[in-house]
């Protein structure tokens, strides 16, 4: 899903901004000191603001997609602001990228729907605004994970929209065959490993680990498993090679070691792969989040399935994915651009997400799902042990350029583990240094 990018792009580009940041035009801007205007009182003002509003492809691939059935909804609500939007393929270079380099040249869109993980990043390179004392008021409303991967330096600088923490998928047609209970599902790294041991065999594995992408998302949720930290509180030392890394290593590509997964998973790089294996019966469990719902469900599997919390090392934890929609700092219409934000993570319109199979970050809004639907029941409750990404600025750099090139060359080289990750903890410890 992610692919590498350079850290020496990133910082030609904040110096860039530091360069122009003086000379951008007088937009409106959405800040602490500056919220968005209340309403006139006009319903028709003379001119119609109009919006651009970046969105993964996949949520608009049809004009009855739930997205689309709530812009139009905002715009009969809102007739003075029509929304456009812009189509874009998810990926670090082909969304996130392209974002920034439009921002630095003066353009871009007026909303972005941005993956958690980038907003730390955009908000150090003043991409994006700061959404002041409303977005504040409202934090309380969303999960706390979600709500602190769209702060930065005590700021809000997004709305949550999507909450979407990791999971265990299982077969539960192939627990049963292999003399396990497919209603008492494993609850520790033990009670996993047995159970991965016992469901491989003839030709089939016990677990599934998407190698060829780094493996940084599946190893975090079994480091924090471990307590570890991914750095020291001042933020400057980074704890990689910490008991807790060392632990969670050797558990996690232990099983690639002993066979526990397939050899052709450690070049797999999507979700996809992923879950055709689980589909086609080649795996019994795979780590993976609500997005895997749509496609599982609709393949109309030969067999029972399931999901079961992440288990537990020395804690219960996984990793918070997901989503927030932030307002681009080049946006002439920033009141306009929070009234949409604000609109479509309302409790209400928040509906458009358990209509996809995806798990809202708002803390009133998922009950009715909770009771209809077991898988999804799952994710929402991991949301309370789900930890969000490290707010750095150097955070992506260290997690393409280092983090993820160090556990593939544990998983494809058989590196030494505690060597590997002390070099890694080196290389991130001088890029800490320069931001």
């Amino acid at each position: 899903m992610r692919k590498l990018v350079s850290g020496l792009l990133i910082l030609a580009m904040m110096i860039m901004i530091a360069a122009c940041g003086s000379n951008t035009k007088n937009n409106e801007t959405v800040s602490a000191n500056t919220t968005p205007k209340e309403s006139t009182g006009s319903d028709t003002p003379a001119k119609q603001e109009e919006l651009t509003v970046w969105v993964y492809d996949y949520l608009v691939n049809d004009n009855n997609s739930p997205l689309i059935k709530a812009k139009e909804k905002f715009e009969q609500e809102n007739p003075a602001i029509k929304i456009t939007f812009q189509p874009t393929v998810y990926g670090t270079t082909s969304y996130r990228d392209k974002f920034i380099t439009q921002t630095v040249g003066g353009k871009g869109p007026d909303v972005i729907l941005s993956d958690v993980v980038w907003v730390p990043q955009l908000a150090s390179m003043k991409s994006i605004l700061p959404l002041g004392d409303k977005a504040k008021a409202l934090q309380d409303q969303f999960y706390e994970g979600p709500m602190k991967a769209a702060t930065y330096k005590n700021e809000i600088y997004g709305l949550p929209w999507e909450a979407s923490p990791m999971a265990i998928y299982y077969n539960k047609t192939a627990f049963k065959e292999a003399g396990l209970d497919p209603e008492n599902p494993p609850k520790t790294w033990d009670e996993m490993h047995a159970a991965a041991k016992a469901l491989t065999g003839k030709g089939k594995y016990g677990f599934a680990y998407m190698g060829g992408w780094g493996g940084s998302f599946d190893w975090l949720p079994f480091f924090w498993q471990a307590g570890g930290e991914l750095f020291d509180e001042s933020g400057k030392d980074a704890l990689f090679n910490s008991e807790a890394g060392l632990a969670s290593a050797n558990y996690l590509f232990g099983m690639v070691k002993e066979k526990l997964t397939p050899p052709a998973a450690l070049t797999w790089k999507t979700w996809d792969e992923l879950n055709s294996a689980f589909g086609a019966g080649l795996t019994a469990m795979y780590q993976s989040g609500p997005w895997s719902l749509q496609e599982l469900k609709s393949n109309n599997l030969g067999f029972e399935w399931g999901v079961f919390p992440s288990p537990a090392g020395k804690q219960q934890a996984t990793v918070l994915g997901g989503t927030d929609w932030v307002i681009g700092k080049n946006t002439q219409a920033a009141e306009a651009s929070y009234k949409w934000i604000e609109f479509i993570t309302n409790k209400e319109n928040m509906n458009v997400l358990s209509d996809i199979n995806r798990v809202s970050a708002r803390k009133d809004n998922n009950e009715q799902t909770i009771f209809s639907d077991p898988a999804m029941k799952v994710f929402i409750e991991s949301i309370a042990f789900a930890k969000a990404r490290p707010d750095l600025t150097a955070w992506s750099d260290i997690d393409y350029n280092v983090l993820q090139p160090s556990l593939m060359k544990i998983v494809m080289s058989n590196e030494d583990i505690k060597k590997t990750l002390d070099e890694a903890v080196k290389q991130a410890n001088e890029i800490l240094t320069k931001n």
